[in-house]
């Protein structure tokens, strides 16, 4: 029962989850009779399941075979059943949907010269449009010979009002359907799925117990057969210093490996608020090939990727397990699924391939995307669909575009003219809003209908990397121009903070600057030398800084479990397990 609601949102889940619940009571009750009057209600139900789309589609089909009664009845409807019980501000909206709704009408009606029909639309609503002085200029219109040609009217007749009337419905029923009181029953889904988390959670806690517990067996029987060894290197007089430290190293190593097992047991979920240490607990280097130029975490934190120049793509599982596999051009980018069975390997090519874990193999491709390089992506959180930010070669030009997981179809999202190619963008929680950084040096915000929201001049050079904070009120920015600030999402032309950067070329980098979220108050700051900078959003100054014998050219964290990924250019993964030392203020 639970695949067949993965695709859906969480609303809908739901809803199929009570019903189900409902009809095995009934069953269980022998209530045959209520069985078949619910699955009657179910298929004649005018809420068409809480999806919009097919709610508004209905509307405007109505509107479209001038079925006015049909109409007026629907409307009515979810006036009794939920518009009289909206506080003010969302009712002023319902008032202003219905009156444009109103004007379509009486608008297709002109355009096919259907008179008769906005005659009788007049009956049916005269009552309801006399009360409002808005609508008293409609009953006009039919005495004016090219009312599409009168200033009064003329906009509404315009195919892109007609599409902004559209967007604007589903935007208020998206709006309404989030924010109407629930029945209580629509909780038991939530709560089983957090049933399930959590029993997901304490499966992997015991793993990794059980795999503590046999590390600490084995390094206890090392040492035990070291001390073994020493006390026969004493009987023959040999030196035995070497071993002593060997000793020495293992005990320390069981040390850090129990401490490690209290610091995950006794983890907090929540993140922590106050100034915050990161203490690498476990460092493990693994060998690729080619510099690398992406890696990723998977959502789970069961598998890690890094992808390189030459091509080649390697997984890795529990800190042993290699897979490999290689595609036909450097992988600029890398993204997991969020079940980690799939990951999808952004190319140089115009290609996104994806990689089907459990088989082995390439499954399928995207091919044919607008620029070659693939430069970043992110699976929406909620809904099948992948966004790929695309470049030209020249990184001037760019394109952001969703493609549908289900079928592959793709939607050009929003392209970008010449010097405002997209280097990175991030998504808020929920997938809602989109923020991207630009080669002009402008942020925009884009919603899922694909409106720009806002935007603003950030910085005087190319954006090389955004993050959306955690409480998701500002967005970290950070650009060629040698700066780095923390912007609001509600005054969007005020910086909260601006931090201090190193002086550096940054236009001689390679790969350019680019920040990782890892708490709510700090983030990782790469700039591609042999240094991790570690601010918190607060100072301007960074607060720790992590050294590693190589250069590091990209970086991906997990808040989860703490995880930190790092590729170089020596083609080396570094996979870094830490610990948060909060202090308080």
């Amino acid at each position: 029962m639970q695949n067949s609601f993965t695709e859906l949102p969480a609303l809908h889940k739901s809803i199929k989850y009570c019903d189900h619940l409902v009809s095995e009571y009934l069953l269980f009750r022998g209530f045959k009779n209520a069985i078949q009057c619910l699955e009657n209600d179910k298929n004649n139900t005018k809420t068409h399941e809480f999806k919009v789309k097919k709610l508004v589609d209905e509307m405007f089909c109505l509107i479209s075979d001038y079925e006015a009664k049909a109409l007026s009845r629907l409307w009515d409807y979810f006036d009794k059943i939920f518009f009289k019980h909206l506080d003010n501000k969302i009712s002023v909206m319902t008032i202003k949907i219905i009156n444009s709704l109103k004007k379509y009408y009486i608008v297709n009606c002109i355009s096919h010269q259907k008179f008769d029909k906005v005659k009788e639309f007049f009956e049916i609503f005269a009552d309801t449009m006399t009360k409002t002085p808005e609508m008293l200029p409609w009953f006009s219109i039919l005495y004016i010979e090219n009312p599409e040609k009168d200033p009064r009217f003329s906009a509404y007749f315009s195919l892109k009002w007609v599409e902004t009337l559209k967007e604007s419905t589903s935007n208020f029923f998206n709006s309404l359907f989030e924010n109407i009181p629930r029945p209580r029953l629509l909780n038991f889904y939530s709560e089983y799925m957090e049933k399930q988390a959590l029993e997901n959670l304490i499966m992997t806690f015991e793993q990794k117990n059980e795999a503590t517990r046999n590390q600490i067996s084995f390094l206890e029987q090392e040492i035990h057969n070291l001390k073994e060894k020493a006390e026969s290197l004493r009987i023959s007089n040999q030196p035995i210093k070497t071993t002593e430290n060997i000793i020495e190293k293992k005990s320390q190593e069981i040390k850090i490996i129990e401490q490690t097992k209290e610091i995950e047991i006794s983890q907090e979920k929540e993140i922590p608020k106050s100034n915050d240490t990161f203490d690498i607990i476990e460092r493990i280097e693994y060998i690729h090939s080619g510099s690398i130029l992406s890696c990723r975490i998977s959502e789970n934190t069961q598998h890690f990727a890094s992808g390189s120049s030459d091509g080649t793509v390697k997984i890795w599982k529990n800190k042993s397990k290699t897979r490999k596999f290689k595609v036909d051009s450097p992988v600029r980018s890398l993204e997991w699924s969020q079940n980690g069975n799939f990951l999808f390997c952004g190319t140089s090519n115009h290609k996104i391939q994806v990689w089907n874990r459990e088989k082995n193999s390439i499954l399928f491709s995207f091919d044919k995307l607008p620029f070659p390089k693939v430069s970043a992506m992110r699976i929406h959180p909620s809904q099948q669909i992948v966004f790929a930010s695309t470049l030209s070669n020249t990184n001037k030009s760019g394109s952001l575009d969703s493609i549908i997981l289900k079928d592959g179809t793709k939607k050009n999202f929003v392209i970008q003219a010449e010097n405002t190619g997209i280097n990175s963008f991030d998504l808020n929680h929920n997938g809602s809003l989109i923020v991207t950084g630009g080669y002009d040096g402008v942020i925009r915000v884009f919603d899922m209908n694909q409106k720009e929201i806002m935007e603003w001049k950030a910085h005087q050079k190319e954006i090389t990397s955004v993050k959306i904070t955690l409480d998701e009120t500002g967005v970290l920015s950070v650009g060629v121009d040698g700066k780095m600030f923390l912007w609001s999402l509600i005054n969007q032309k005020q910086y909260l903070q601006e931090f201090q950067l190193p002086n550096l070329d940054f236009d001689q980098l390679s790969k350019k600057p680019s920040i990782e979220i890892a708490t709510e108050n700090n983030f990782f700051l790469n700039l591609e030398s042999e240094e991790i900078q570690i601010y918190n959003i607060n100072k301007s100054q960074p607060t720790q800084i992590l050294t590693y014998p190589y250069t590091i050219s990209c970086m991906d964290l997990s808040l989860v479990n703490r995880f930190a990924i790092f590729g170089t250019d020596k083609g080396k993964t570094i996979l870094n397990n830490f610990s948060i030392n909060s202090k308080e203020k």
